[in-house]
């Protein structure tokens, strides 16, 4: 993670002189994300070295550091609001598709800790996983048995649809409705 110290955020400002896409104004300077949290990357990070290392079925020594230190983090700051993929603007939510990405980085990680064959780290990983997939069968499945956006609204998301490219997501509706997407050992 970033130290504090190295952090130097880029001076907001608006470019009204500017137009941006389809004319639209004013054009904003800077990156207001630079101090937002996304918890979502950790499933991204690990699903990666999940790829790398599945034609092998090995696990270069040097991947491993990272991978605890990933599924460290994700365990951490999962139950934390966030800005998400979309970086939105405003107080933090529990997004979804965040939780959704944590429950890929802890799968991912207890996948990569059995090519360790690292028993308890994956029985930990897979128990944190169970947890925030009850959580979000708890609070980010809407009445009709969709994803929402985030706990607080019933509102759609596309993001709620990312562990599925990735070609895994807990089976949400514990077999009430449709499935997700394929079994996450697949």
């Amino acid at each position: 993670m970033v130290e504090e110290a190295h952090v130097r955020p880029v001076a907001k400002r608006a470019g009204h002189d500017l137009s941006g896409y389809a004319g639209a104004r004013p054009v904003r300077i800077g990156h207001g994300a630079f101090d937002q949290r996304q918890n979502d990357v950790f499933g991204a990070v690990l699903e990666t070295i999940l790829l790398h290392t599945r034609r092998s079925d090995r696990l270069p020594l040097r991947l491993w550091p990272i991978v605890k230190s990933q599924a460290e983090c994700a365990t951490a700051v999962w139950r934390e609001p966030d800005q998400a993929i979309w970086e939105a603007r405003g107080k933090p939510q529990h997004y979804v598709s965040s939780k959704l990405m944590g429950w890929v980085a802890l799968y991912r990680a207890a996948r990569l800790a059995g090519i360790r064959c690292d028993t308890d780290l994956i029985a930990t990983w897979r128990d944190t996983a169970d947890e925030i997939k009850a959580d979000i069968l708890e609070h980010g499945v809407d009445k009709r048995g969709l994803l929402r956006r985030h706990y607080d609204t019933d509102a759609l998301d596309a993001s709620t649809l990312l562990p599925a490219i990735f070609g895994s997501c807990p089976q949400m509706t514990n077999g009430s409705g449709p499935a997700c997407s394929p079994s996450p050992t697949s």
